[in-house]
């Protein structure tokens, strides 16, 4: 499994011998499979499945069981979504910064 720069991966997903590259976002619950490749800035929406093998290319929105292209990201997204990206790392730093050990 590779996993690129700044991706954001949803609760519950299962990344399993597959590659997401820079930035592409997997939902919550979906799950991509054997050999499957995810392009950047791509995004799986919630609940999907991208199937063994398969490519979602670079900007694209797919969605389903399996996962099929519905739409394609646009600049506004991107520039919101590093915003965004860079909150969630903000509050990682935050967390380890904030853990204690027991006494």
């Amino acid at each position: 499994t590779i996993i690129g720069k700044n991706v954001t991966l949803g609760h519950s997903c299962v990344i399993h011998t597959a590659e997401i590259e820079d930035n592409a976002t997997i939902g919550m619950k979906s799950v991509v499979t054997d050999f499957a490749k995810v392009g950047k800035w791509a995004v799986i929406a919630e609940g999907s499945v991208v199937k063994k093998g398969q490519i979602i290319l670079d900007e694209a929105i797919a969605a389903g069981v399996p996962a099929k292209e519905i739409g394609k990201v646009k600049e506004e997204f991107k520039v919101q979504w590093t915003v965004y990206k860079k909150n969630y790392h903000s509050f990682c730093n935050r967390y380890k910064e904030n853990l204690h050990e027991e006494k």
